[in-house]
């Protein structure tokens, strides 16, 4: 029986740079069924010093070569990238982030893009910065997700996302527009002392616990259809250019949203 040289993983995506959809085709070596170390959904459970290794190395050539880096579909055990200043594009579509993922005070230079990822333990950004456009749609954040004092300098994905966490977005800065519509918050959402300079959709969103205290819109904000489960708090929030809070759904008992904003 001859073995596969390369892993059979194809998946096909968005290429932001290039402004057309791509087929992506992995050409690292097949160790395991067909796959690669990065590709094989167990490799990295007996092998995670080889995966991370591999994976940093990757990540550096990248750079090197000002090249994508494209980790489409990956199986990463513990990831630490804080403090990094990262130049290049970044694509972790459909990528499952088994162990802790740190990108803290890191600072994004190119598109990143992790849309469809899944994030099975505690993901933190805290103090990072994305200098560019960032997509996390249809991601799913199975622990908490920090994101403390970020600074969103490009326009910001997040629809469709479900955190089954604590999504801590405490005194962000988002600068150009921001897009949470359809998101599942299971926890807290603690958006307090955040700054929204363009527009921000929350459209059809759904919170169990809603923390909006001080953070200023200045841009038109959407909550139209929005769920507020069991508590919301927009005490002196601040409404600069209109807001929609249409057909929004409050807590049982607490049905007037003025006795919030």
């Amino acid at each position: 029986m001859v073995l596969p040289m390369f892993c059979a993983f194809k998946e096909r995506f968005f290429d932001y740079m290039e402004g057309k959809d791509r087929s992506y085709e992995c050409r690292e070596r097949a160790i395991k069924d067909g796959l690669c170390l990065f590709h094989h959904d167990k490799y990295w459970i007996d092998h995670p010093e080889e995966v991370l290794n591999a994976f940093m190395g990757k990540l550096e050539e990248s750079m090197d070569k000002g090249d994508n880096l494209l980790c489409i579909g990956y199986h990463l055990p513990n990831v630490d990238l804080s403090m990094k200043e990262i130049s290049i594009p970044m694509y972790f579509l459909y990528s499952v982030f088994h162990g802790k993922a740190v990108f803290a005070r890191s600072i994004f230079m190119g598109i990143v893009d992790f849309s469809m990822a899944k994030f099975a333990s505690d993901v933190v950004f805290n103090s990072a910065k994305f200098m560019s456009d960032a997509y996390f749609s249809f991601s799913n954040f199975q622990s908490a997700a920090y994101f403390r004092l970020v600074e969103f300098g490009g326009k910001l994905d997040f629809t469709n996302v479900k955190f089954d966490g604590d999504a801590i977005f405490w005194s962000c800065r988002f600068i150009k527009d921001t897009d949470f519509s359809g998101s599942e918050f299971g926890g807290v959402a603690d958006f307090r002392l955040s700054r929204f300079y363009m527009e921000a959709d929350f459209s059809y969103a759904s919170f169990r616990y809603a923390r909006f205290y001080d953070a200023m819109f200045g841009g038109y904000v959407s909550f139209r259809y929005a769920k507020f489960m069991e508590n919301v708090d927009f005490r002196k929030a601040k409404f600069r250019a209109g807001k929609d809070f249409t057909n929004i759904v409050l807590p049982k008992g607490r049905e007037k949203i003025g006795a919030f904003v």
